[in-house]
Parts: structure tokens; C-alpha cells; sequence
């Protein structure tokens, strides 16, 4: 049993190594297969820039005389789904992560105010309107609003204005966190440059999913408090329940009926378990009379499929059924007791033969 049951560890050992390694190679492929498909849209997405860019200067130089490029749908060339920028890796949006706490444990939310370190609008303080966790990117209102110029007639849609400002977005790597603190020396509080934050005490909720943390400021271990939220009013509609009519108190439990309807109690009770022992009278005459007509169509195709020496061994059933058992008269009587009388000396002789020899000495 021992070496059975060493046996059988050795197996498992063999099967998880097996697994994990089977796993790795599985694993590095993926890995191999995303960069090179990351590789060709980064290759993609610059080509189509530069002949974007030669097509715009073409435009230029002709003028009228310039090839119609609205045709379909494009940026000069470039197709509409690369207008946008292309995927960023993992370890470009770790690095502009990287100071507030990473990409899975981010220590900036929406209101929080910040300054841009970077860019034309460096040095001035804004209040984060929206975060682009897919990109590692923020919106500051109007610090971050750009002019956009429509270079054709068909690409106007800014009411017949060939510039129009639109929002735009920066790096999270170009900020830093703007919030008042003491001074350690003379106790006056004001607003402070954050440049570092972790992220401290992560839980997680199991019912609901969402992890939780504090944000803290290294060295220090000041905990930044989070901005509050403002609660979005959301639009009524017609068909909407009033909170009333929710809230109102429908049902008291009595003793006098069932808590909820007969329906969903049989329901609960699995009303077609074929298990059930406590059933209607109406539903189990319904149950027979299924399986009555179940056992109706399988007698009808088992006999509509005979073939013909099976139908005439039916009836010679059938007929053996509707004679009955023989009876026995007095003359068939009188031979069974001349057959037993004349086989009764061979029986006699075959039990003798089978007695042992120490019954034969007794006797």
C-alpha cells in the first residue's frame, strides 16, 4: 500500500512539472505572438504617418490640381482606425505610472489638482477631469485643450470652422500631485509638490471585486486624503420607478398564506424533480398519461418495424394466450404415472450410487 501511495506522489510530481512547463512554453509563445503583433501595428501606424504626411504636402504644392483623397473615409491617406495612437507597452505605461503608485495601485483620481511638469504648460496647476488608464494619460480641462484644423471641406464638422478647440490628454509622467501641507519647520500649511506616492493597506472586497487602498507619501507617511466625488445626477425618464413607489411596504407576513405564490414555492421545491414525493393530483394523472402515450407510440413503431417472422411468432402468441394453459384429462394422468412408475428404478439406483461409504457401512 506504501509503495502504491508513493506511487502515486511521484506520478503527480511528474504530471505538475509536466504542466508548468507545458505552461512556460505556452506562455513565451503569447508572449512572442503580442510583441510581434505589437511591432507590426507601432510599424504599421509610422508608415501610414509618413505617407499621410507626403500626401498632405502633396496637397499643398498642387493646390486645385491636388488627387480627390475623400474617397473613403482617412486622414490624408491613413486609415481611420490609426488616427488614433497606437497601443503603448506594458512597460511604457509602468514608467509613467511609476511615481504615483503604478498602474494597478494608482494614487491619482478625477478632481485631484496637479501641475504639469512637462510640456507648454509647464508650471501651471489644473484639476484632473479624466484619467485614460489604458494609456497612462490625463485630461486637465483646459490646460490640456489643443486646436484642431480640419485641412478639407469634408472633414469639417466644427460648424462650417476650419479651427475648433477640442480636449486633449498628457502623460501621467508629465504631472505631479498638488496638495497642502505642514511646513515642518514653521507649521504653515500650504500647497505642496508631491513627487512620490505609494499605495498602502490594499484590500479587496471578494463580494464586489474592487480593491481599496490609501495613498502615502513615502518617507514621510502622510496619508493623502482622496477627493470627494460628486454624485452625477442622472436623468429621470418616464417609465422610470419613483423611489416612493419602491420603498412603499407591499407585502406583510401572515400565517394565514404563503409568503410568496404557489408558483414560485414549486419552483423552489424543483416542481419537475423526478426525485419528488409530494405531488398534485392533477400533475402525477398528468405524468401517466405521458407515459401512457409514450408507451403508445413505442408499441405502434415496434410494431409497424416487424418483420414477418416476428409477426408470426406474435400471433402464435397470441393464440397460445387466447387457448389458455392445456388441461390435463385422466388418460394423460394415467401415462405421466406409467412414466414415473418406470423411471422410479433408475432413480433409486442413481441416489444409491451418490451415498458415501460411511452411510453405506451404517446401514
Amino acid at each position: 500500500m506504501q509503495r502504491i501511495a508513493r506511487l502515486t506522489k511521484m506520478a503527480e510530481r511528474k504530471a505538475m512539472r509536466v504542466k508548468k512547463k507545458a505552461d512556460e512554453q505556452a506562455a513565451r509563445e503569447e508572449r512572442t505572438k503580442r510583441m510581434f503583433g505589437q511591432g507590426k501595428a507601432v510599424t504599421a501606424y509610422r508608415r501610414s504617418k509618413i505617407q499621410a504626411r507626403v500626401r498632405q504636402r502633396e496637397d499643398w504644392e498642387l493646390g486645385p490640381l491636388a488627387p480627390k483623397r475623400d474617397v473613403v473615409p482617412n486622414y490624408y491617406g491613413m486609415p481611420a482606425d490609426r488616427i488614433v495612437h497606437y497601443k503603448l507597452f506594458d512597460h511604457e505605461l509602468d514608467a509613467r505610472s511609476a511615481w504615483c503608485g503604478g498602474r494597478h495601485t494608482m494614487c491619482l483620481a478625477v478632481g485631484d489638482r496637479v501641475v504639469v511638469m512637462e510640456g507648454q504648460s509647464k508650471g501651471k496647476i489644473g484639476t484632473i477631469g479624466a484619467i485614460d488608464r489604458t494609456r497612462m494619460e490625463v485630461s486637465l480641462g483646459d490646460l490640456t485643450k489643443v486646436n484642431i484644423r480640419a485641412p478639407d471641406p469634408w472633414l469639417l464638422t466644427f460648424r462650417d470652422r476650419p479651427v475648433a478647440s477640442g480636449d486633449a490628454s498628457i502623460p501621467i509622467s508629465w504631472v505631479r500631485l498638488v496638495h497642502p501641507l505642514p511646513d515642518p519647520v514653521t507649521g504653515i500649511v500650504k500647497d505642496t509638490v508631491i513627487h512620490q506616492l505609494v499605495a498602502s493597506g490594499v484590500a479587496k472586497d471578494r463580494p464586489t471585486r474592487v480593491s481599496s487602498w490609501t495613498r502615502v507619501v513615502p518617507r514621510l507617511n502622510i496619508a493623502i486624503p482622496w477627493p470627494t466625488q460628486k454624485e452625477q445626477e442622472k436623468p429621470t425618464h418616464k417609465d422610470d420607478t419613483v423611489r416612493i413607489d419602491l420603498e412603499r411596504t407591499t407585502f406583510v407576513p401572515t400565517l394565514l398564506r404563503p409568503p410568496m405564490p404557489p408558483t414560485v414555492i414549486n419552483e423552489m421545491r424543483n416542481y419537475y424533480s423526478r426525485y419528488r414525493t409530494r405531488h398534485e393530483d392533477e400533475w402525477v394523472a398528468k405524468k401517466e398519461k405521458a407515459d401512457e402515450d409514450h408507451k403508445a407510440r413505442s408499441r405502434h413503431q415496434e410494431l409497424s418495424m416487424r418483420t414477418p417472422l416476428q409477426s408470426m411468432h406474435l400471433l402464435k402468441r397470441l393464440k397460445r394466450k387466447l387457448v389458455g394453459p392445456p388441461r390435463l384429462s385422466e388418460d394423460v394422468l394415467e401415462r405421466i404415472g406409467q412414466v414415473i412408475a418406470k423411471n422410479r428404478p433408475q432413480k433409486v439406483q442413481q441416489l444409491a450410487n451418490k451415498q458415501s461409504p460411511a452411510e453405506k457401512s451404517s446401514k
